[in-house]
């Protein structure tokens, strides 16, 4: 993750710099970055439904994709 977009992610949720976070804001921050690129990859993985892809995950219930 850039130096940019942690700065832009600790201004929109916190309205600090990064730098001025704690340390639980700042894995906050990188958990975002991280919800999106997963996001991402469900939706990919489903044809570009991310809709489809978290209907499925839910129909697994605790299940993970090993247990298949």
């Amino acid at each position: 993750m850039s130096e940019n977009q942690k700065e832009e992610i600790a201004q929109e949720k916190y309205g600090k710099s990064y730098e001025e976070l704690g340390t639980n804001e700042k894995k906050a921050v990188g958990g975002v970055k991280g919800g999106e690129a997963r996001k991402q990859q469900m939706a990919d993985e489903a044809g570009g439904d991310v809709h489809a892809a978290y209907s499925e995950m839910g129909s697994k219930g605790g299940r993970s994709s090993n247990d298949e």
